[in-house]
């Protein structure tokens, strides 16, 4: 009898173990569902303010449309019914990390990854502070876990981001590094961002990455002002609220001599992110993020 009842137990565990996994791995297909859909139909969810899942995909597709504060009202509301939720608390931390309170962040980011290595979008949260702090080593390190996850393990706009992040640190240790940092590095910026091309052409991210790959390289190693000018144009037309991809947008006009065009667009960065940083980067002329400003 005893026996009978430790397997019981046994089996117990198991079933409890695979369906918290089962559940923990539905972050993938809600953000796909978000990334895929309007705010809008997103709101019109059928009880979307009692249904975790409901809430889950309308904060991502507030994230996706820079309705930070609306996007952790969802986040929050989700902790109300389930105060373990991993992705809930990630919403959080990605807020917090969009209002540029680093600390709080990573803090609680680091926290998401030891409890739960799998959560793919916590290592962008993460990346994405660490590529700010120019700790680019961590961020490479980052992304190769998520890459080595798979797409098949990840969802498809997470998998592109870890590409391009990668890249674009890649290509900050080249710039700063000596010949060999530049010959072992260099190819990988190339590299990543036609993979992450290949899987989402019309990401926003991609198109970031080719501007700025097409903009700070050296004029001898392939510089093209109007490539750059190309793709940072289709990135903010994706994305009009996208104030990265103004700000370098700006920095290709002022290496075309255009410093006119250059302040419109450096000042409509600033229109929608005030402290947006690599505007900041510019104005302060401190240049961490390479901006060329004479």
């Amino acid at each position: 009898m005893k026996k009978i009842k430790t397997i019981s137990l046994v089996i117990a565990f198991l079933c409890l173990y695979c369906n918290a996994l089962s559940y923990a791995m539905d972050w993938k297909s809600l953000h796909e569902k978000a990334n895929n859909i309007s705010i809008e139909q997103a709101a019109a969810q059928p009880n979307v303010q009692k249904n975790k899942e409901g809430l889950y995909i309308l904060a991502i597709a507030y994230f996706n449309n820079h309705m930070d504060k609306k996007a952790l009202d969802c986040f929050e509301r989700i902790l109300e019914l389930d105060p373990d939720s991993i992705s809930a608390k990630w919403g959080i931390a990605e807020f917090q990390r969009r209002i540029y309170k680093y600390d709080i962040a990573e803090e609680s980011l680091k926290k998401i990854i030891n409890d739960r290595p799998d959560f793919c979008p916590a290592y962008i949260s993460l990346a994405y502070i660490k590529y700010i702090q120019t700790d680019f080593e961590e961020v490479v390190k980052l992304m190769a876990t998520v890459i080595n996850y798979g797409l098949k393990n990840t969802n498809l706009t997470t998998h592109v981001r870890a590409h391009c992040l990668y890249a674009g640190a890649k290509g900050m240790i080249a710039y700063s590094g000596g010949p060999i940092s530049k010959i072992v590095n260099g190819p990988a910026v190339f590299r990543h961002l036609k993979i992450a091309q290949k899987l989402f052409p019309e990401c926003v991210a991609v198109h970031f990455g080719f501007g700025c790959y097409y903009l700070l390289r050296q004029k001898e190693s392939g510089q093209d002002l109007n490539k750059a000018e190309k793709h940072l144009k289709r990135a903010i037309t994706i994305d009009p609220l996208f104030a990265d991809g103004y700000v370098r947008l700006s920095q290709v006009y002022h290496s075309k001599g255009d410093f006119k065009k250059s302040g419109i667009f450096l000042n409509k960065a600033l229109e929608i992110d005030p402290e947006n940083l690599l505007a900041v980067d510019i104005i302060s002329k401190k240049c961490k993020f390479i901006c060329d400003w004479q």
